[in-house]
């Protein structure tokens, strides 16, 4: 993988060889570097943001926002009722797709759990079996506790998106106290 994102860094100015990684990117599942390629193409053909390239080809969309991991995220979604959209949304700016991704304050994964919240949830559920903080960079696991955390902070807030999100991202205390604020 690091040889792959050495290339990708090498050629970042090269339209061609960049679309030729990205191919090689999707296929190894090196999706966060196929993401970073397809801005990078669409940057050097003149396109600041995807979202907004109307005449870019749609395949630069579907590469940066594409449905990986489509079957286990949608049952995921199905199992603990949370929109299939935000659960993408999530995964998307949380991680990139990278199952081994961590942020700095130790949040890990597809759906960067902090390992304290996800053990208390996989003890609850009794799923994955004898779970460690390892299981975190397994897709389906990490998919499956960060769905149910997610359907939680739903269920807190009334079904509530927005704080549901912001919940799912600093806490439901913190959540709370900004709904208050915002009165």
């Amino acid at each position: 993988r690091q040889e792959f994102e050495s290339l990708r860094i090498d050629n970042r100015l090269d339209v061609v060889n960049s679309f030729r990684l990205l191919k090689a990117f999707l296929d190894y599942g090196f999706y966060a570097s196929a993401i970073e390629t397809s801005q990078t193409i669409a940057t050097l053909a003149g396109y600041s943001d995807i979202a907004l390239a109307e005449n870019l080809p749609a395949y630069f969309s579907y590469v940066y926002y594409g449905t990986y991991y489509l079957p286990w995220v949608q049952e995921a979604a199905d199992t603990y009722g949370v929109p299939v959209l935000v659960l993408f949304s999530l995964i998307h700016q949380e991680s990139r797709f990278q199952p081994f991704a961590q942020s700095s304050a130790g949040a890990q994964g597809l759906l960067q759990l902090m390992p304290q919240t996800a053990e208390t949830i996989a003890t609850e559920i009794n799923y994955p079996p004898n779970f460690s903080t390892e299981d975190l960079g397994v897709p389906l696991y990490n998919l499956t506790l960060g769905a149910n955390y997610l359907a939680r902070q739903y269920f807190v807030f009334d079904g509530d998106p927005y704080a549901a999100l912001a919940a799912y991202n600093s806490g439901p205390g913190n959540a709370r106290e900004w709904q208050e604020i915002a009165g």
